[in-house]
């Protein structure tokens, strides 16, 4: 399991976690949590996805989907992360060039 947790967060600004696992029978699973804070015109609001893949490749062009055709912050690091803690995935990690 790979979590990544907005350690910015607070009660006044949308934050975002990303949690991002390897099963034992093989399958990648990405969750997404967006916090939406309360204003004086609307409450509270927590969305949540869950999404499960047989690659790889298809949970990173699910993260880049969700980020509207760019993998945010939070995901890149959650996937570095991921690419980190699976010896087959080490040298799939991004580097800003």
């Amino acid at each position: 399991k790979v979590t990544l947790v907005d350690t910015e967060a607070s009660t006044n600004r949308n934050s975002v976690d990303i949690a991002l696992y390897y099963s034992d029978v093989g399958s990648y699973i990405g969750h997404i949590v967006r916090h939406m804070p309360a204003n004086s015109s609307s409450p509270a609001v927590k969305k949540s996805k869950v999404g499960t893949f047989s690659s790889p490749l298809e949970l990173l062009n699910w993260l880049r989907d969700d980020g509207r055709g760019l993998i945010g912050h939070n995901s890149k690091v959650a996937w570095e992360e991921l690419c980190s803690r699976l010896a087959w995935l080490q040298n799939n990690a991004t580097k800003r060039v």
